[in-house]
């Protein structure tokens, strides 16, 4: 930066002819009313509103659930647009979904945070929802976008010629209460997808796939349903058989998890497991200019941002 060895505005135009005058300079430009946007943590956030502003326009969307790059994706998370009364000085929580992933070997994990739901193995576990609460309970949320499901296993088979293809897993429910796809199947069948979760109760699990005749002597199966989703939380996928299903997205209320597939002999001829639903989303009855989207289109973790004037 150029500095110039003049003390006023008078002495700063004998220094330099070729200076612009004052009323050339640029002027503050505006971009819009104040804002702020709030990323995934893994942990709650906090917001203060600004003194004397009574209304917030809120834009809140929901995690993507789990899914691979080699199979069917997990649904996307919802998104909720709202205008909300405020006071100025008051303190509110916000809670960003994270996006589920892949499930753990022998154990339930991939839950995206607030409120997906597990998966096992190769299975994907539900995205989270995100919301705007005016204290730390379920209780105080005001706004909620429901995650979107994880995917179910996709599941490798062969037949008796030594030939192997895959049974793809079913895919995730849109976030806002879409259902889990059901698990493709080989010989027998797959598991299927989770119900989204409503305003009033979860979504229903994913029943398991039933078991097939078996074809080289080995003992068939029959798959396993999907946990229900509740109050916050979406479902754990189910696992046993065969392909295992994906988990619940995590919402106002949570969706039900994938169910496993069925599974015809005990040497690879199995199917795939199911998706999980979506989670539903939620506004408080005060709150005005509402718009709810099932799937706002993108992936990923989830957002909250705040507009105010």
């Amino acid at each position: 930066m150029r500095i110039w060895p003049c003390l006023t505005v008078m002495a700063l135009a004998a220094c330099n002819n070729n200076l612009v005058t004052l009323g050339d300079w640029p002027k503050p430009t505006t971009s819009g009313p104040p804002s702020q946007t709030f990323s995934y943590t893994g942990r709650a956030q906090m917001f203060t509103v600004p003194l004397g502003v009574t209304q917030l326009n809120v834009i809140v969307d929901g995690a993507q659930g789990g899914g691979s790059g080699y199979g069917p994706l997990g649904g996307f998370g919802a998104e909720v647009k709202a205008t909300i009364p405020v006071r100025g000085g008051e303190t509110l929580f916000v809670n960003v979904g994270g996006q589920g992933v892949v499930g753990g070997k022998g154990t339930l994990s991939g839950a995206g945070f607030n409120g997906g739901g597990d998966a096992f193995a190769n299975a994907f576990g539900g995205g989270g929802s995100s919301d705007v609460r005016t204290g730390s309970r379920l209780q105080d949320r005001v706004v909620v976008a429901g995650g979107g499901g994880g995917s179910g296993e996709t599941f490798q088979f062969f037949k008796r010629n030594g030939s192997y293809y895959w049974c793809y897993g079913g895919g995730g429910g849109l976030g806002g209460a879409g259902k889990g796809g059901p698990g493709s199947y080989g010989y027998c069948n797959g598991g299927n997808g989770g119900d989204g979760g409503t305003h009033a109760a979860g979504g229903a699990g994913g029943t398991g796939g039933p078991q097939g005749s078996s074809s080289n002597g080995g003992q068939p199966c029959a798959g396993v349903s999907g946990k229900a989703g509740a109050l916050g939380s979406g479902g754990d996928g189910a696992t046993g058989c065969s392909g295992n299903g994906g988990g619940g997205g995590g919402g106002y209320y949570g969706a039900g998890a994938g169910g496993s597939g069925g599974c015809c002999n005990t040497d690879g001829n199995g199917s795939a497991g199911g998706g999980g639903g979506g989670g539903s989303s939620y506004v408080e009855p005060s709150a005005t200019n509402v718009h709810f989207r099932t799937g706002r289109g993108s992936k990923g973790d989830g957002l909250v941002t705040f507009i105010w004037r």
